[in-house]
């Protein structure tokens, strides 16, 4: 696949879910993961990051989140929560997990480019169902649900 010239252009994506316990660390392991894998000699130009709209800083991501990214080979152990904020947000593209979010993030931040994992992904409108509280193989339908979108929306907006 060929990739536009990133070479001079630094990118922020900031993914967003309501407690960044979840779905966002999620998504900012598959995302780093991603630019790792396709474009590693341009990962210096991506700044990945998850945030919450309502959490407060410090916490560890879910148990279910940290082993359903451990089965893929990706760690969750140095995640820390952080709350979703207009300065964090400056310059970047924002991503959030539901159209709740969205709006939320929309509030927060309305000068910056935002919008759901699926309609950057692929244009769709359609939510990541919080797997909190669920079983393993919820966490892990959420994480394969994740990572088709971050495959699709990375390939959909840095292709030529």
């Amino acid at each position: 696949m060929i990739y536009k010239n990133i070479d001079s252009t630094p990118y922020t994506y900031i993914f967003v879910c309501t407690g960044n316990t979840c779905r966002s660390p999620i998504a900012e392991a598959l995302a780093r993961d991603w630019i790792a894998r396709n474009l590693p000699e341009h990962a210096p130009r991506f700044t990945i990051m998850s945030a919450g709209i309502a959490t407060g800083g410090g916490y560890s991501a879910s148990a279910g989140s940290s082993k359903a990214c451990a089965d893929a080979g990706l760690s969750l152990a140095n995640h820390k929560t952080r709350r979703f904020t207009a300065e964090l947000a400056r310059g970047a593209t924002v991503i959030a997990m539901t159209e709740g979010h969205l709006a939320a993030v929309r509030r927060i931040a309305p000068q910056e480019r935002s919008m759901t994992l699926s309609q950057w992904a692929d244009g769709t409108a359609r939510d990541i169902p919080d797997p909190c509280m669920g079983t393993y193989e919820e966490y892990q339908g959420c994480f394969n649900q994740i990572k088709e979108y971050i495959d699709k929306g990375f390939g959909r907006t840095l292709r030529r």
